[in-house]
């Protein structure tokens, strides 16, 4: 078997692992789900706004601040974008691990020269 073809089964076995199925269940669900996507907007809308606060060097105001943390609690609180961020953060770890499994055996190789 050369790389290629080895690297091409790897991907089978990756794209056939329960972690894979999970992340696209998940993927699917939040696809399906409009409240989700507003709240995960409205965070990244807020994280963009801290972020523009920041770099003009002022400070948050109090209505502002309270309408970030509520805006963080609700997304806290939605089941369908944590279950996304769990298979997802399973889904990078399965591939960090098999990454680390092949970067292994090429320094077990490089070692016996």
């Amino acid at each position: 078997m050369n790389p290629e073809q080895a690297a091409r089964a790897l991907g089978e076995a990756l794209a056939s692992s329960p972690e894979l199925a999970e992340l696209m269940r998940c993927e699917k669900a939040y696809g399906a789900d409009s409240s989700a996507q507003a709240l995960v907007k409205a965070a990244q809308d807020a994280g963009a706004r801290l972020q523009e606060l920041q770099r003009a060097g002022k400070k948050l105001d109090p209505a502002e601040a309270k309408r970030i943390g509520e805006v963080q609690a609700n997304l806290d609180a939605c089941a369908v974008v944590q279950k996304l961020v769990a298979a997802q953060k399973a889904y990078e770890a399965l591939a960090q691990k098999l990454n680390a499994a092949v970067q292994a055996v090429v320094e077990e190789k490089r070692k016996q020269g």
